[in-house]
């Protein structure tokens, strides 16, 4: 009995301190203004990085980017998040694309224990590769 206690001690302290545990914190929110342009496109909104615990007490983290993306001109232009996990990349998002004058809105919703930039770019298409070029600047939320 003495062994099986111990072993069950023993796990809950390695639960603990691995992040298996449930969370004591309370429930956080950052938000994060963006501006963007890129020759005749522009793209504006925010990041809000939230941190709630559930009911079972668990951390249960997401990243929200909503904005607009407004072209003036006749070129095609994308807006792409792209996720890092530790520094390596992991994903390229489009996330809002217009062709010729107009607005679309941008939505995107991603776990944020990724590292999240969000560019404008060039397309040859809304359905081609994305970007043929890239802005000269990017927004980073984390």
């Amino acid at each position: 009995m003495r062994i099986r206690t111990l072993a069950t001690v023993t796990a809950a302290v390695a639960a603990a301190a691995i992040g298996f545990a449930p969370a004591a914190s309370a429930d956080t929110s950052t938000t994060y203004p963006w501006t963007l342009s890129y020759q005749t496109a522009s793209a504006s909104g925010t990041g809000v990085s939230s941190t709630t615990i559930d009911s079972a007490g668990y951390r249960v983290a997401q990243l929200v980017v909503t904005g607009t993306l407004t072209n003036t001109g006749s070129g095609c232009y994308e807006a792409v998040v792209d996720n890092y996990l530790g520094g390596f990349g992991h994903d390229l998002i489009v996330v809002g694309g217009v062709c010729g004058p107009g607005t679309k809105a941008i939505n995107y919703t991603v776990n944020p224990e990724f590292q999240a930039n969000i560019s404008l770019c060039t397309a040859a298409s809304l359905t081609s590769t994305p970007c043929a070029t890239w802005g000269p600047t990017r927004v980073s939320f984390y």
